[in-house]
């Protein structure tokens, strides 16, 4: 059963009245949707209507265009990232928002308004991209030196690991090696 956008509405607004005595206002409030704004901070509440999944952003008033989801404040904080969206089946909404409410009331008041706090989510972001992309060529690399290997070919082997040298396992470092040796 897909979950009612007005009943998420209500509920997610009842849920995140907590905001309202520090400081926000409660901006939107549409079928799908809740926003509360401050001076600093804006705080969605969504309800994607075809995935039915709930998600929390947060966007800098000094700068609109970026948002920033729960997940990655919890992380900034120290915390292991378990959060991801929720599905929103009737059933399951107002646990969900419940959840999503306790988690923001439970992050560090100093962590959100904080001047250097944009630049630290951005960094964030650009180290967990360099990561994803570095496993990604790691992987390619990996997967075309076995094919290379089946080949006998030695030198596409050397060609294609030794950039990612430091990041190999002992075995791969091992094979890389042997095929610089049978090229000498």
């Amino acid at each position: 059963m897909t979950p009612d956008p007005t009943a998420f509405t209500q509920i997610a607004s009842d849920e995140f009245s907590f905001l309202l005595g520090q400081g926000y206002n409660r901006s939107r409030c549409e079928p799908g949707l809740v926003r509360f704004e401050s001076d600093c901070l804006a705080i969605e509440i969504l309800l994607d209507a075809r995935s039915s999944e709930m998600e929390l952003y947060v966007q800098f008033v000094r700068d609109p265009g970026a948002s920033y989801s729960l997940g990655e404040f919890l992380a900034l904080g120290g915390r292991e990232c378990s959060y991801r969206a929720f599905m929103a089946t009737s059933s399951t909404m107002t646990l969900g928002i419940k959840r999503l409410a306790n988690q923001l009331r439970d992050l560090p008041a100093a962590l959100l308004p904080d001047n250097e706090l944009p630049g630290l989510l951005q960094g964030q972001r650009r180290d967990l991209a360099s990561k994803l992309s570095l496993e990604t060529r790691l992987q390619h690399a990996i997967s075309a030196a076995e094919i290379a290997w089946k080949a006998k070919d030695f030198g596409a082997i050397v060609e294609l690991l030794s950039p990612l040298r430091e990041h190999l396992s002992e075995s791969e470092t091992a094979k890389l090696m042997y095929c610089k040796s049978r090229l000498s």
